[in-house]
C-alpha cells in the first residue's frame, strides 16, 4: 500500500469520527434543548411562573436590534439606574450646553425688551441705560463663548473614551451659534 493511499484512508477515517463526532455534539443539543422544555413545562404546570413581576403584560422590547447579551445588559443598567461613567459625563455635557444656551436666551430676551423700551429716549440716563444693556449684552456673549470652549474641551476628551465611534459627539462652532441664535432671535 503505497504512503498516499495510507494518507487518505487516514483522512477518511479521521472525517468520519469528526462527521460522527458532530452527529452526537447535536444530539445532545437536542436532547438538552427538549430537557429544559421538559422542565419549563413542568414548572409552569406546577404554578413556578404565576405569580412573577410584570405577568400578563407585554414585555418592554425597546430595540428589537439589540443581541440577546445587549439586551440584558441594557436592561440591568436601566433598571438599576447604572450608567457607563462616559455615559454620564455625556448627559453632563449636554445638560450644561442646553444651560448655557437658556442663559444667552434668557439675557437676549432682557436685552431686547431693553433696547425696545429705550428706542426714542434720548435724555442722559436712557442713554446710559442703553449702553448698560448692550455691555451685558456683550458679556453675555462672551460667557457664552467661554462655556461652549471649556465644553467644547470636555466633549473632545470625551470622544477619546467612549467606546465606539458612532457615540462621538461635534463640538460646538460658537460663532456660528451665535450667529443661527441673533438671527432667529431677529425674525421672530
Amino acid at each position: 500500500m503505497s504512503l498516499e493511499t495510507l494518507r487518505a484512508k487516514r483522512l477518511i477515517k479521521f472525517t468520519l469520527h469528526a462527521y460522527a463526532l458532530r452527529v452526537t455534539l447535536i444530539k445532545v443539543i437536542m436532547d438538552f434543548g427538549s430537557i429544559v422544555e421538559k422542565i419549563l413545562r413542568e414548572a409552569q404546570a406546577n404554578g413556578k411562573f404565576d405569580n412573577l413581576a410584570g405577568s400578563g403584560r407585554p414585555l418592554k422590547l425597546d430595540d428589537a436590534n439589540e443581541t440577546s447579551d445587549d439586551w440584558a445588559a441594557n436592561h440591568l443598567m436601566q433598571n438599576q439606574n447604572l450608567r457607563p461613567a462616559w455615559l454620564e459625563e455625556d448627559l453632563a455635557i449636554q445638560a450644561e450646553i442646553e444651560q448655557a444656551r437658556q442663559k444667552l436666551r434668557r439675557t437676549h430676551g432682557w436685552y431686547t425688551t431693553e433696547r425696545a423700551q429705550l428706542q426714542n429716549a434720548t435724555d442722559e440716563k436712557a442713554i446710559r441705560q442703553r449702553e448698560w444693556a448692550e455691555a451685558e449684552w456683550r458679556r453675555a456673549q462672551r460667557d457664552f463663548r467661554e462655556s461652549i470652549a471649556q465644553l467644547n474641551q470636555r466633549q473632545r476628551n470625551l470622544n477619546l473614551k467612549v467606546p465606539l465611534e458612532r457615540f462621538q459627539r461635534r463640538v460646538l462652532d460658537v460663532e456660528a451659534e451665535l450667529r443661527d441664535f441673533v438671527s432667529t432671535r431677529a425674525g421672530s
